[in-house]
């Protein structure tokens, strides 16, 4: 039920999921098949009403949301192998770096003390369930093979609208639906007191010795166990350090295992109680989905627990006297990602920083509404390959104009920062790898991203190869390059393969909360400044080495061309940059432009000059309320604007105009965003492509608006009184739902053959 208001993937799976087990419970019963087709219409109504609140909203705006045809190609890129489905299982379906599924779109982290209840289970179950979802894992493991499993592409090939969906793996949510409905019939033999044979508790204590001695030799051998196993979530991914996801799935499996077991085998042996037994195996399951993502650790700990990097510190210190500010990370070379979604890959424009950072405000974004967004800032900026359509937008350049109508008052990164090389060059051996710099660029620096493997017995600081600039047929200058300070040297060791480093340049830069602060992040990145800025059409990368390989993973140029940004800090981990002209969120106009495509609208905001006053861009088919002619108010009163957010969801303008005029907020349109003029409703129009428009008639006023999502609250109303009618209906028939029936004795008739003498029956 609840999984049905998550991601199209899993709808559709938990369709497929129900499907198995009505065709299960037809071919095992002599129930009719259009019988098993009304339950199975009346279980999915019947969450569709209950889950009405979280989808209506989505499919009202399914027109801004819509999701494309994929290729192939794209939509089994997120397939796994076998070994990693074996992690998934050995995990306990739990972190979504080892199963590939995020929790939000309806994993089920059902841990390793349930895992362990599954066997006992198995034959607890009714033969046509147990069936049915056997055959409902088989597929879902089979699906999330992709090519190698066959199933997905004949799913992507044969049925209607498989194509528009992605990510293989995701198929994985239905082992984690059946999975806990074994583990619940598991759970009610041991709790109904049921003796196992000898043979098992042998067993059981045999796999308890097994996992224990394991589990103590890890973290005897590896100081980093203990510290993963506890903030698992917190170093698994993201420290260098810390173990491998497949070492922490195996690690964890065997500490959690060996705490079940050794539970289990006390109440075999009649030393724990029954209540004791409920209580201790509750404990463990709670304990265990504490133990799982960053996700839940970040919303759940206070901002005073962070110690934020120096240069959102700065920056937050800059900006804390600005009535409004919104930021733009523009930043090289930073590409780590978490479960919220952020991720820097070079150049970024991106609205999520405020849930990390704690920043005040980004340019406004709806999730309903990312698409007009996105059109917009490719009109003005080109659009990278690697864009997520619904959360970040990469862009191909900064333009400075955009800056400004964006109200975007700071940067960090590097605004002058343009990309060369993105990709993958490798030398393997000694030669020359040379990148062309079309059109040739003036440049202060070049940053190098790369990597060295393979090369572990070169001294520290040894000279490896050096870095050429060049125009046409002149070397403008070399510079060398040195192990672990300029490149990092990455040694893999057999047989653990655990990674261990010689480190280059580091940036202590993405929140990755640990006890003592944020961990470090390595970027490796060396930065070769020119003696004066030079134009350059080339530029090329010598190796010395005979071995290992050298990994050449992006390439950038910073040029004297810093946009009109001024440079408040760069002693921080990078540097943060003012935009003096960045216009305000609100503003007034009686300029009302029409326009066809979003390119116009940068043409003409690329044209108009700091300082002038902005026009409101109405679509030409969009009918608006007041029509203002471009005509100047020869008026000495000047208008004025007070801008205040309250919050995400409410901010509040006060205005003063002589003339009628329109009032435009560079904050994402929505239906959703509601306004009132001094108390009474006024309608919203989508201006500026994107964003939003109401008129204001002349005088001094006060303008609020909000946003309430109506479609929500109806699907909610709706949602809560279904469910009330399910528990009115549980509640009168109670004793049908609730109350086992009891277990009818057969009786059995012996038919005698013998024969039997005819006694005459006396009189009575």
């Amino acid at each position: 039920m609840v999984i049905l208001a998550g991601a199209p993937h899993t709808v559709v799976y938990t369709l497929i999921f129900l499907a198995f087990l009505t065709v299960c419970f037809w071919r095992r019963s002599r129930l009719s098949w259009l019988w098993l087709s009304a339950r199975y219409s009346l279980c999915v109504g019947g969450s569709v009403l209950l889950t009405m609140g979280m989808w209506y909203p989505a499919w009202l705006y399914s027109s801004e949301t819509a999701r494309s045809q994929i290729p192939l190609s794209e939509a089994v890129a997120g397939s796994l192998g076998w070994h990693e489905i074996l992690h998934t299982f050995f995990g306990g379906l739990t972190q979504p770096a080892i199963s590939r599924c995020d929790p939000w779109e309806g994993t089920c982290y059902i841990g390793v003390t349930a895992l362990w209840m599954i066997p006992f289970g198995w034959a607890q179950a009714p033969r046509r369930l147990r069936y049915g979802l056997l055959l409902a894992v088989i597929f879902a493991i089979f699906c999330s093979l992709g090519r190698s499993g066959g199933v997905f592409e004949w799913f992507y090939y044969t049925v209607p609208g498989w194509s528009f969906l992605n990510l293989p793996n995701r198929s994985l949510l239905i082992p984690a639906i059946a999975l806990p409905i074994f583990a619940a019939f598991g759970f009610q033999r041991w709790l109904n007191g049921e003796r196992f044979p000898a043979w098992i508790h042998i067993l059981l204590s045999l796999t308890f010795s097994i996992c224990f001695i394991f589990t103590l030799y890890s973290i005897g051998a590896n100081s980093w166990v203990p510290t993963t196993l506890v903030y698992s979530a917190l170093t698994q991914t993201f420290h260098p350090n810390s173990i491998s996801d497949a070492h922490w799935s195996i690690i964890n499996f065997c500490a959690w295992t060996s705490l079940t077991l050794i539970v289990l085998i006390l109440y075999s042996w009649k030393i724990i109680q029954r209540k004791a037994l409920i209580c201790i195996l509750l404990l463990l399951l709670v304990t265990q989905s504490a133990q799982y993502t960053q996700r839940l650790f970040l919303e759940t700990t206070s901002a005073d627990f962070f110690n934020p990097p120096h240069t959102i510190d700065f920056r937050e210190r800059a900006g804390a006297q600005s009535i409004f500010y919104r930021v733009c990370g523009y930043a090289p070379f930073i590409d780590a990602g978490s479960d919220v979604r952020l991720r820097f890959n070079p150049p970024i424009l991106t609205h999520r920083l405020a849930e990390v950072f704690r920043l005040h405000e980004i340019q406004g974004y709806d999730p309903m509404y990312p698409h007009r967004y996105a059109d917009l800032l490719r009109a003005w900026a080109g659009h990278s390959h690697a864009t997520d359509p619904t959360r970040t937008l990469r862009l191909e350049r900064l333009p400075k104009r955009l800056l400004d109508f964006l109200s975007v008052r700071y940067v960090i990164g590097y605004p002058n920062q343009e990309n060369i090389f993105r990709g993958r060059g490798e030398l393997e051996s000694a030669g020359v790898l040379q990148s062309p710099v079309k059109p040739p660029k003036m440049v202060e620096s070049i940053m190098f991203r790369w990597l060295l493997t393979g090369v572990p017995h070169l001294p520290q600081a040894a000279e490896i190869g050096r870095v050429g600039l060049h125009h046409a047929t002149e070397t403008i200058q070399l510079f060398p390059v040195r192990l672990g300070i300029n490149i990092a040297n990455y040694i893999t060791e057999s047989p653990s393969y655990r990674a261990r480093h010689r480190p280059a340049t580091e940036y202590r830069w993405f929140p990755i909360p640990l006890g003592a602060g944020y961990s470090k992040v390595r970027q490796y990145i060396a930065e070769y400044k020119l003696d004066k800025p030079h134009v350059i059409d080339s530029v090329s990368i010598e190796s010395y080495l005979q071995q290992g390989l050298w990994a050449i993973l992006e390439i950038d140029a910073l040029t004297p061309d810093r946009k009109g940004l001024v440079l408040l800090s760069d002693k921080a981990e990078l540097p943060v940059y003012e935009n003096p002209n960045a216009y305000q969120s609100a503003y007034l106009s009686r300029n009302v432009l029409r326009y066809e495509h979003p390119n116009e609208i940068a043409q003409i905001i690329d044209q108009t000059q700091p300082g002038d006053p902005l026009p409101v861009f109405f679509h030409k088919q969009d009918t608006i309320s007041m029509e203002i002619p471009p005509v100047p108010v020869k008026d000495e009163r000047k208008s004025s604007l007070s801008y205040h957010r309250n919050g995400s969801d409410q901010m509040t303008i006060t205005l003063k105009t002589p003339r009628e005029a329109y009032l435009a907020i560079t904050e994402n349109y929505s239906p959703n965003w509601k306004a009132r003029i001094d108390g009474k409703s006024v309608s919203i129009h989508r201006a500026n492509h994107a964003f939003m428009a109401l008129p204001v008639p002349a005088g001094e006023h006060t303008v609020v608006l909000y946003y309430f999502p109506q479609s929500f609250y109806v699907g909610c109303a709706i949602g809560g009184s279904a469910l009330i009618v399910v528990l009115v209906i549980l509640f009168r028939k109670h004793r049908r739902w609730l109350t086992p029936k009891p277990i009818k004795k057969r009786i059995v008739q012996t038919q005698i053959t013998e024969s039997i003498p005819d006694y005459p029956i006396p009189n009575s």
